[in-house]
């Protein structure tokens, strides 16, 4: 199987950093490029072609979910896992309606991030397991934890 082709965008260089580190290592993924923001993220996008970008947001930046719009402009193939400090619960909705294919908090670990990048790479949607509980309580119905699957590695992810 070939790897993953990665690009990750987040403002924070610590942040960004620590996520291109997760995809270095390995036969796994390949790590095209990094950016800071929206304009470097589409720029890696039409530079590289990648199959996934993981797109760190932080607290209070759901205006930000407009970025998913220009990266799928820029390549129609392309998903996107958000990686968010925020937790309003809200906010992995918002981001799948805008064409995100996963949604994690920051309290996710290394091994679940990758899991959902290769699902995500897969044509799942994958939600962290508190995005999940999140997204029942908004619709009110039991039919959406039906739904959630376990990817084979054991990470929460929801097929559509």
């Amino acid at each position: 199987m070939p790897p993953v082709r990665v690009v990750v965008a987040d403002e924070q260089p610590l942040v960004r950093d620590a996520l291109a580190l997760a995809f270095a290592d390995g036969p796994d993924f390949l790590m095209l490029g990094c950016g800071a923001g929206t304009a470097d993220a589409v720029a890696l996008v039409r530079a590289h072609a990648p199959e996934v970008v993981v797109l760190g947001l932080g607290l209070g930046q759901a205006r930000a979910l407009s970025v998913l719009g220009a990266l799928r402009g820029a390549l129609t193939s392309v998903r996107v896992v958000v990686v968010t400090a925020d937790e309003d619960p809200r906010l992995p909705l918002l981001a799948l309606e805008r064409g995100a294919g996963g949604c994690l908090t920051k309290r996710a670990t290394i091994v679940e991030l990758r899991g959902a990048v290769r699902a995500v790479s897969a044509g799942c949607v994958v939600l962290d397991a508190r995005s999940v509980d999140a997204l029942v309580r908004i619709a009110g119905t039991r039919d959406l934890r039906r739904r959630v699957l376990s990817t084979p590695r054991g990470e929460p992810s929801w097929r559509i």
